[in-house]
């Protein structure tokens, strides 16, 4: 029986070897947001939705998940919510200062969900009003103590209440 170490250095060694090979374009991981693209967005197809998301949600081109969401054939970008930190990530004073993102050719309005307080956090009744789903995408920092995972947990309280779907691309 071969020590601990020397059984792991031996499955490091060789349990990689075999007859799988990679080929370029065909072995991926594709991110939420890349996957739904793929789908040809199948799960939002005839939907208004919202979004919560910030400068992190991207594709693998690096376009926003709000911009491909607007431009998604069959969807219908209805409203945009930021997180702590703003849509851009710069701050927690950040504020898009119109409160609107023109996306696709329309204006669409963005929401915070950070104003200082955890009452402040989730989507209100009123903001989900007329949506089907809210989509959420947003690379989280894995600490326990950041708000984007409370919020995520709020927003999803949120839409049970409203009766919509809420969709999480990871």
């Amino acid at each position: 029986m071969l020590p601990r170490a020397a059984a792991l250095a031996a499955l490091l060694a060789f349990g990689g070897c075999g007859r799988h090979r990679i080929v370029p374009g065909q072995d991926r991981v594709l991110s939420g947001l890349d996957a739904l693209e793929a789908s040809g967005f199948k799960a939002l197809k005839g939907k208004r939705v919202g979004v919560i998301t910030n400068h992190t949600g991207r594709n693998r081109d690096g376009r926003p998940v709000a911009e491909v969401l607007a431009s998604a054939p069959g969807v219908e970008l209805v409203s945009v919510f930021s997180p702590e930190h703003g849509f851009a990530g710069a701050s927690e004073e950040f504020v898009v200062q119109s409160g609107t993102l023109r996306l696709a050719g329309r204006e669409i309005p963005v929401h915070s969900l950070y104003g200082g307080g955890i009452h402040t956090m989730r989507p209100t009744q009123d903001q989900l009003a007329g949506l089907d789903a809210v989509v959420f995408d947003i690379q989280d920092i894995g600490a326990r103590f950041y708000t984007y995972l409370a919020t995520m947990g709020m927003a999803l309280e949120e839409a049970q209440k409203a009766g919509i779907e809420l969709v999480v691309l990871d």
